[in-house]
């Protein structure tokens, strides 16, 4: 398994890497995993110069987001604030249709930080610190001073294209808009609003906390300084970020169907199964 793996970082092109997990016969679970826990880092670097763009900037001036806003309070979105309270220590405001909703997206924050707290990996005042930083709403007037916004709602195009427009009449033109989406174009998702630019793709794994893989997606239209703050903020995030085309399900999600796939395809059906296992006739 561990020479495979090597195999796999050597790969250039996504059917070269399913030819030879396919030849090595690598269980569907275990390659999902090797995706998720970031082991396909080298094989999709960022280009130079948007390395260079992000060295240039710092990763302070770059990532340096005076809030941060989620459009959404389920628990994917619960978990991303969870996420940038810890690790960039700024505001969080989670928003959602109803205020049942938003409470319960900020009570789960509430929830994760006490219990942090009981098993001893948080002081009394960050704890009231970081429940601090949390609040949400149901209308998204908060995202005015955010520099950074993204997106964990229903995965459909019609759905998060209305968002990111609803997001863009109140954001400043400087303000990064994220989607978590896991499959839809970001190019589409980006084309009908009047900043198209600062659009890109930020695909968390679930459960956010533990899975270390970010997914960061230019779409055909993502400017250098969008996409650098993008792998700035993953940095401090502490994820391991890999620059991904703006294709079908991503990297890891593909991955994942075409193997699938390949079980279905070759999986022999009940019917089979039951005749192989019947005596044969004389």
């Amino acid at each position: 398994a561990i020479s495979s793996h090597v195999v796999l970082l050597r790969c250039s092109s996504f059917d070269q890497m399913y030819r030879i997990v396919m030849s090595q016969r690598i269980c569907v679970v275990v390659v999902y995993i090797i995706c998720s826990v970031g082991l396909f880092v080298f094989l999709f670097q960022a280009e130079d110069g948007i390395r260079d763009l992000v060295r240039s900037r710092g990763l302070g001036d770059v990532y340096k987001r005076q809030k941060v806003g989620i459009v959404g309070a389920g628990l994917m979105a619960s978990q991303l604030a969870l996420l940038f309270i810890q690790r960039l220590e700024v505001p969080v405001v989670l928003t959602d249709l109803d205020q049942e909703r938003v409470d319960k997206g900020v009570g789960y924050v509430h929830a994760q930080l006490d219990g942090l707290a009981k098993k001893g990996r948080l002081n009394p005042d960050k704890l009231n610190r970081f429940k601090a930083l949390v609040s949400g709403s149901t209308s998204k007037a908060g995202f005015a001073d955010a520099e950074f916004v993204i997106e964990a709602v229903f995965e459909e195009m019609g759905v998060k294209k209305q968002v990111f427009a609803e997001c863009e009449a109140v954001v400043s033109d400087t303000c990064v808009l994220a989607t978590n989406t896991s499959s839809l174009s970001i190019s589409q998702m980006a084309a009908d609003l009047a900043h198209p630019e600062r659009v890109v793709g930020f695909h968390f794994f679930n459960p956010v906390a533990v899975m270390p893989l970010l997914e960061i997606i230019p779409g055909s239209t993502t400017d250098p300084a969008t996409l650098a703050t993008a792998f700035a903020v993953g940095a401090k995030l502490k994820k391991t970020c890999i620059l991904v085309k703006d294709s079908p399900s991503f990297i890891v999600n593909r991955l994942l169907g075409r193997f699938m796939g390949c079980l279905l395809y070759t999986s022999p059906s009940p019917r089979d199964r039951t005749r192989s296992r019947m005596p044969s006739s004389a």
